[in-house]
């Protein structure tokens, strides 16, 4: 049986995946490819941006809610397996391989499927690409997506043009995949095959957001009170002026020391060289570089609680812009990765294919769903027992029958004196429209 199993693979439903061959690398060689991918110079570079990498921009609040809030928002829908019918219709097939893998676990059962979508999108949106090596038996038959870090893993093409993947797995070894082998996601790249990371792409915008939130900090930090000079006419030794400014950093310096009384001695006076919050546009600038944010990421404001020009008339618009602009993209381009590189050619042409299921995305509005679930009853679109088995409850009898609306005819039919429903059998016309 195992035999007769083996013959049928590699007759062709997975050889592509079988006969790929596999190399070891040379270390050298890839870690030139990691040096020369760290993104682009801005043409105004400065030292802040030298300090924008992306460990580093997860530190701010705004970057980690956007990649939090995408990733988990695309974890959460789930991605079945389908097969297209002779009738145009698609069946959903949970006892395929690659079902298996994608809604269970992609590690073996080490993980959940949630842990490992969202760990993949957050490499995709931080770093740019996602490199996941496809683990499959004998047989060819997926087992396992083994994802790595972006850094230790890359796209090249050799001087014949053929696309490889490098990436450096246990031991520091370091291996030369071909594309079959690899499931790659990546972002969107001016030139090449590795995605660009939007925040090296962002880094005047990141750098510039870093400044505001330490300049923020360190006015916060000395009590809110600004730069200035102190001013005499008389002369003083070094000694005598540091010891005139620790003192008065002593007592009126930090927060503990905010709004303290001070007083100026030997003829001193002060003036001030500094913005005001308010001139400098402290809140403003924070405001800003939110926006910054979601602009890198395609992301409605009101995601990261920028309610600025949010309103409760235009939310549920820009919950769907989210929908279309944000998360479709990404669905579209794994969907088509996934295809191309869990399926053979024989089970792509017989039907197979990977979706995800956006009617998760409904479950927090329960109103919207049961309109939905109303809808599609009375239109003949789902019978009864499909909402109902979404929710969790029991079949009802008669209820696996497609029922439409009687007043639905057509011209014909109204000329002719019948409808829609005087055709339907006897069994069906009867059921009650109830969800």
């Amino acid at each position: 049986m195992a035999k007769a199993r083996l013959k049928k693979y590699q007759s062709g439903i997975r050889r592509e995946r079988l006969n790929a061959p596999e190399r070891n690398m040379d270390r050298e060689f890839f870690q030139t490819l990691l040096n020369g991918a760290r993104g682009r110079h801005s043409p105004y570079w400065s030292e802040a941006q030298s300090r924008i990498n992306e460990d580093s921009a997860m530190s701010l609040t705004a970057v980690y809610s956007a990649i939090n809030r995408i990733s988990s928002d695309m974890a959460m829908i789930p991605i079945q397996v389908k097969r297209r019918e002779k009738d145009g219709s698609k069946r959903v097939v949970d006892d395929h391989p690659v079902a298996k893998v994608l809604s269970s676990s992609w590690d073996h059962g080490q993980t959940n499927a949630f842990f490992s979508k969202r760990q993949v999108m957050g490499y995709c949106l931080g770093w740019g690409q996602s490199i996941s090596i496809i683990e499959s038996t004998r047989w060819g038959e997926v087992t396992g997506l083994q994802h790595h870090h972006p850094q230790y893993g890359r796209a090249y093409r050799d001087s014949n043009g053929q696309l490889y993947y490098i990436v450096m797995g246990l031991n520091n070894q370091v291996k030369e995949l071909p594309p079959e082998k690899v499931l790659h996601f990546k972002n969107y790249a001016c030139c090449g095959d590795n995605g660009d990371s939007p925040l090296l792409i962002g880094r005047p915008a990141l750098a510039l957001y870093t400044s505001a939130e330490a300049y923020a900090q360190t006015t916060y930090s000395n009590g809110g009170n600004m730069r200035g000079y102190l001013m005499t006419d008389q002369d003083m030794t070094v000694e005598e002026v540091e010891a005139y400014l620790s003192a008065m950093v002593d007592e009126h310096g930090g927060v503990t020391n905010a709004n303290k009384i001070g007083l100026l001695q030997g003829g001193m006076k002060w003036m001030a060289t500094s913005f005001s919050p308010e001139a400098a546009q402290l809140v403003a600038s924070r405001t800003f570089a939110i926006q910054d944010v979601c602009r890198l990421f395609s992301l409605p404001p009101h995601k990261l609680a920028e309610m600025s020009s949010s309103t409760f008339g235009n939310i549920e618009e820009q919950n769907r812009q989210y929908v279309d602009m944000t998360l479709m993209s990404w669905i579209t381009m794994i969907e088509a990765e996934c295809n191309l590189k869990l399926f053979s050619q024989l089970e792509r042409d017989a039907g197979y294919c990977v979706m995800h299921d956006l009617e998760v995305l409904l479950r927090g509005n329960a109103l919207a769903q049961a309109q939905a679930d109303r809808e599609y009853v009375t239109s003949g679109i789902k019978s009864v027992n499909e909402p109902r088995a979404r929710l969790g409850l029991p079949p009802v009898d008669g209820g696996d029958a497609h029922i439409i609306q009687s007043n639905q005819a057509t011209l014909e039919q109204i000329v002719s004196g019948k409808t829609l429903r005087s055709n339907l059998p006897a069994s069906t016309s009867e059921v009650p429209i109830n969800v």
